[in-house]
């Protein structure tokens, strides 16, 4: 990921209608960069953004990039990671009223303490084969 200041704007170009709408704006920036992209928004010159370059730099005079939201990369990992648990969750519930029985290493207090123990397994045999990959 880049992050750089406007320096010129050369050209915008609008493509698009209502919330579809897109300016493309052919850019200098201040870290020397010249990088055509996409924003829901016009681009004023002092703006900062955050960019990865997509395109093939030197091929034309305004390399294509595409906008990048730290916050949103981010947050993407902790989602991967809230699916992986909440499907360690559901495949526990369904072990159990399955009467399936696992090798746990105490016995649960309760049931809600047996399906954390459980989906902790399940995690772990997922965390297992991934490293296997």
């Amino acid at each position: 990921m880049r992050t750089s200041d406007v320096k010129v704007i050369s050209e915008i170009k609008e493509w698009g209608d209502g919330d579809r709408k897109t300016f493309y704006h052919n850019l200098e920036m201040e870290n020397g960069d010249k990088i055509n992209i996409g924003k829901k928004k016009p681009l004023q010159v002092g703006d900062n953004i955050n960019y990865e370059i997509i395109g093939d730099e030197g091929q034309h005079e305004y390399t294509k990039a595409k906008s990048v939201n730290p916050q949103f990369e981010a947050n993407k990992g902790a989602n991967v990671k809230g699916i992986e648990v909440g499907h360690a969750v559901n495949n526990a519930v369904n072990m159990i009223c399955a009467g399936i029985e696992l090798d746990l290493s105490q016995e649960p207090r309760n049931t809600e303490h047996k399906i954390y123990m459980y989906a902790e397994k399940v995690l772990a045999i997922s965390d297992e084969l991934k490293s296997r990959r």
